[in-house]
């Protein structure tokens, strides 16, 4: 007979996110906070970076040769991406807060800081692996988005705007096959980052509409957070991030705990 689990419903995740977030929300704004703070620094210190860059000896003719802007944009785009793969290294600390919550357990402000201290390597290649994809896409759009800036050409605008539709398709499909990775790093650590995305892309296939279902449910939620200059997010962010730690929970272990060899 086959085994028929539980699996919640997008409204019914959310609902239940709500619910174990009540009374720990300080906790929760306050990591949300300080996540927007490591973010922002670490952000505004590539700007500088980049910056800089454009002053070298080699860029001082990047007004004056289509050639030499290129090429700046290229290293700009790439620098931009390395400070974001920092930036990610923070998310699995998030993950961790909020998973213990999920999990009944205490979480701590230090939490967020667990992908430098705790295999930085494998949190870094995890990062990589995806972000990767749109890297690749994004070179190009912010090329032909500099052509068009300087040629006024149509075509550089039609291919500007393909890039940047398949970069938004590839993040999709990225997060919704692979975006628990950093949750399953943390239930097994002793998987090499690759397993850890291979095991996680098995285990969401046929939970890729659901999870998709779950996170459009914040809909509402962001524009309201728009709407309040941003603020309202420091709200909303601890419970998209609940919603996703149970989700995880509810699709590892749906009704009861069985080996990871019948999980995947």
């Amino acid at each position: 007979m086959t085994q028929q689990y539980n699996y919640r419903s997008s409204k019914d995740l959310k609902m239940q996110a709500t619910g174990v977030m009540t009374g720990k929300f300080t906790g929760g704004v306050m990591i949300s906070l300080s996540y927007v703070i490591w973010v922002y620094l670490i952000t505004f210190s590539g700007e500088i970076i980049s910056s800089s860059v454009s002053k070298l000896p080699v860029f001082s003719a990047i007004n004056k040769t289509i050639e030499a802007d290129i090429c700046y944009v290229i290293i700009t785009t790439l620098i931009a991406a390395l400070f974001s793969l920092l930036t990610d290294m923070f998310a699995c600390g998030l993950c961790l807060f909020f998973l213990k919550i999920a999990t009944g357990q205490i979480p701590f402000s230090g939490d967020l800081f667990y992908g430098f201290k705790n295999d930085p390597g494998k949190v870094f290649t995890i990062s990589f692996l995806l972000y990767a994809p749109v890297l690749v896409l994004s070179i190009p759009f912010n090329v032909f988005v500099e052509l068009y800036t300087r040629t006024s050409e149509k075509n550089c605008l039609y291919l500007a705007v393909l890039f940047v539709v398949l970069a938004i398709i590839c993040a999709v499909w990225m997060h919704l096959n692979f975006g628990l990775s950093y949750y399953m790093m943390l239930d097994f650590p002793g998987f090499s980052a690759l397993k850890t995305m291979d095991v996680t892309r098995k285990k969401m296939h046929g939970h890729k509409k659901r999870l998709l279902s779950l996170e459009l449910r914040f809909i509402p939620l962001a524009l309201l957070g728009i709407l309040s200059f941003g603020i309202g997010f420091l709200w909303i962010y601890p419970l998209v991030e609940e919603s996703r730690s149970l989700f995880f929970l509810n699709l590892m272990n749906p009704d009861h705990y069985v080996k990871i060899d019948e999980r995947v």
